[in-house]
């Protein structure tokens, strides 16, 4: 015989808490917490997003590991448009 479930919980976790200002975010960051106009607004300034940081960890990979789905999108499209002559 089996253990009964655990109980739900009675309310839905409440959503994480952005900072109020994240102009200043690098891309790291800025893809950690799922900003993801902070991202586009460095991505078009010029940032190459297959670039590995300090970590020797890609912009693609943070988003991945911190389950930003948007980010993840964002970052596949960009490197096919960089990079359509591979394809």
């Amino acid at each position: 015989m089996q253990p009964p479930a655990p109980p739900l919980p009675a309310e839905p976790p409440a959503p994480q808490q952005l900072p109020d200002d994240y102009k200043n975010f690098d891309i790291v960051r800025a893809a950690q917490y799922g900003i993801l106009e902070r991202c586009i607004e460095l991505t078009e300034g010029g940032y190459d997003v297959n670039q590995p940081d300090a970590e020797n960890v890609s912009v693609l990979h943070w988003a991945a590991i911190n389950n930003r789905l948007e980010i993840v999108r964002c970052d596949i499209v960009l490197f096919l448009m960089n990079n359509i002559e591979l394809l």
